[in-house]
């Protein structure tokens, strides 16, 4: 028999959906991201971001579980976001 692996849950409410914020300043790849996440079941995209600046916003916002970063962006780095939250 083979093991099914268990649904991810999210650390904030333990029950539910993983809940992800998507940081990217390409709008298709943030949706394709997005749709990705949702055809795989278990997580939730709570808020998606433009830049480092709004990728904080949000993640303070709506407190995700996971943040998915494009560490290569203009403006604000990844690491400059990522100490901003």
């Amino acid at each position: 028999m083979v093991p099914v692996a268990e649904p991810a849950r999210s650390a904030v409410t333990g029950d539910g959906p993983v809940r992800v914020l998507v940081v990217d300043d390409h709008p298709m790849r943030r949706g394709g991201v997005r749709a990705d996440l949702e055809r795989e079941g278990g997580f939730l995209v709570v808020a998606q971001a433009a830049d480092g600046a709004e990728g904080v916003r949000a993640a303070r916002a709506h407190r995700p579980d996971l943040v998915l970063l494009d560490l290569s962006r203009p403006g604000m780095s990844g690491g400059e976001a990522t100490a901003g939250c």
